[in-house]
């Protein structure tokens, strides 16, 4: 595929529930819910502001992969498996590019208005992405390692929503926030594994070595759902008000997500962490 150019079947407007899945909305609240999720895991206060700019470090950081910096480093797999998301994108480039950096600005004035010493967060997750993501003359990427893509994502969800609760009583709460890290990182990698399914196909063409595309669709819903056990495993254990409630609707959600149709699962799984921490947090 060409990639100085979208797919010319797909020069249609966009509409309805795509445009904000595009424009990274879903996943980006998605790492809004693991902030606040994070806070109920350790029973700590999260700090004015952290969900805020989680939620636009999260649109930065996920439209930046989408567009990158310049046209050279397209994903040519992320091309193939989207190819009506890339070409809005594609065509509206200068400004989502603009948006991203713009986000990224404001979210890193939103962390050092908590803690100067988080500054270095933001330019070190862009450089994260760069290492996972970006395409190029030399292909040495996180997610075209064996099994890595999935379980990168967790731990990178995690490291977050664990930064954004350091300025509130920094070390005292070491136990704690390493099962609420871990409670994270099984979340993130079961949900990150499942998205992977919808884009097997281009996967395993262009060498991306996603679970779906090394085991099959099979051992994929396996791994996800001990992932999800686990989650479930570890709030059962820490007991926080709230956090039970939270697992237990993810674990019991997980199995209708196998009635979806490729290309709506991704955009169903970002939306429901968040939509059911919102949900416990209003109840």
């Amino acid at each position: 595929m060409e990639l100085g150019k979208p797919p010319v079947t797909n020069r249609r407007r966009r509409a309805g529930l795509a445009i904000p899945s595009d424009l990274a909305i879903y996943a980006a609240s998605y790492l809004a819910g693991c902030v606040w999720l994070f806070g109920v895991a350790t029973g700590a206060d999260t700090p004015p502001g952290a969900t805020a700019a989680a939620f636009l470090m999260g649109l930065g950081l996920y439209l930046l992969d989408r567009v990158k910096l310049q046209e050279s480093w397209l994903d040519a797999a992320d091309l193939y498996a989207q190819p009506a998301r890339h070409a809005f994108l594609r065509r509206h480039s200068g400004i989502v590019r603009v948006s991203a950096v713009t986000s990224l600005v404001v979210a890193l004035i939103l962390i050092a208005a908590m803690s100067v010493r988080l500054v270095a967060l933001v330019p070190l997750a862009i450089l994260g992405v760069l290492a996972y993501a970006r395409s190029g003359s030399a292909r040495i990427r996180l997610k075209d390692m064996t099994l890595v893509k999935a379980l990168f994502v967790g731990m990178g969800l995690a490291t977050i929503a664990w930064c954004a609760h350091l300025p509130v009583d920094p070390g005292t709460r070491l136990p704690a926030d390493a099962w609420a890290f871990l409670l994270i990182t099984l979340q993130g990698t079961a949900d990150g594994a499942l998205c992977d399914i919808d884009d097997r196909v281009a996967d395993s063409r262009f060498g991306t070595r996603s679970l779906p595309a090394v085991l099959g669709i099979g051992w994929t819903w396996a791994i996800a759902a001990a992932c999800q056990a686990g989650v479930l495993g570890i709030a059962l254990a820490i007991d926080q008000a709230g956090l039970t409630t939270v697992c237990a609707m993810l674990a019991l959600t997980t199995p209708l997500l196998a009635a979806l149709p490729d290309g709506q699962r991704r955009d169903a799984i970002d939306v429901r962490l968040p939509l059911i921490c919102a949900l416990v947090a209003i109840l």
